[in-house]
């Protein structure tokens, strides 16, 4: 995974099996409530990567991936009030 900043941007990137994703490039100025949209879009964009993979083992990091961003997703959610428990 390598991360790469600009003064408005977060992009990261990984690289599987010779092939570059883009998976977050969200704004930082961004208000918070965003952030939770952010990370549901990230997640949906590794879901369908790994439905993609062309490997078990690319779907399965994928995968893992788009559980990890949901969980950011809703933690994120439950910071910005959207979520009352």
């Amino acid at each position: 995974m390598l991360l790469r900043r600009s003064a408005s941007h977060l992009v990261t990137m990984f690289f599987a099996a010779g092939q570059q994703y883009f998976v977050v490039d969200c704004d930082g100025a961004g208000a918070m409530s965003e952030a939770a949209e952010h990370y549901r879009q990230n997640a949906a964009n590794c879901r369908h990567l790994a439905e993609e993979a062309k490997d078990e083992i690319s779907r399965k990091r994928f995968t893992r991936m788009a559980e990890a961003w949901e969980a950011l997703a809703e933690e994120q959610g439950w910071l910005d009030g959207e979520i009352v428990s």
